[in-house]
């Protein structure tokens, strides 16, 4: 049932809270659903794009209030593998005193010539689609084991 759901969302909802996100999906459902479900487990999507030219933008200009970003990889215009590898770019030019900002693939294809391929574009990890709570939960609490036990982690940049 819908207060199951809202129960379990409540209960994801802990110290982790209180992230500030940016979600890059062109598909409209697809971003109101996760900021729906990110602002009930007590996070705030600061930004979302819908084209990786509009995110790179977005990215360059805000880089520094965002703590996690969920990147689509087929995206309008620009895909989410060459934003992410453009933005990395740009990172190191700008900003090579801070840490690189954590950017999470989201995407339905997993196989392994594609997982090489947005290692080196620069993701943190690869969350497969439909992205659940728990996912949203576990690479939003930071913690390395949790984020792995959801993500293919990107170990070769």
């Amino acid at each position: 049932s819908l207060q199951r759901q809202l129960n379990s969302l409540s209960r994801l909802r802990g110290s982790d809270s209180g992230k500030n996100v940016m979600l890059v999906d062109d598909v409209e459902l697809i971003r109101e659903g996760a900021s729906e479900v990110l602002s009930l487990m007590g996070h705030t999507v600061l930004h979302s794009a819908d084209d990786g030219d509009t995110a790179l933008e977005i990215l360059k200009q805000s880089c520094d209030n965002i703590d996690v970003v969920f990147m689509d990889i087929q995206l309008l215009s620009v895909d989410g593998d060459i934003t992410t590898f453009n933005y990395r770019e740009w990172e190191r030019e700008y900003r090579k005193h801070k840490p690189p900002l954590a950017i999470y693939a989201c995407t339905g294809s997993v196989t392994t010539s594609d997982v090489r391929r947005y290692a080196s574009c620069g993701f943190n990890g690869v969350v497969s689609k439909p992205v659940t709570p728990d996912a949203y939960a576990a690479i939003l609490s930071g913690d390395p084991h949790k984020i792995a036990a959801v993500t293919i982690p990107m170990n070769s940049r």
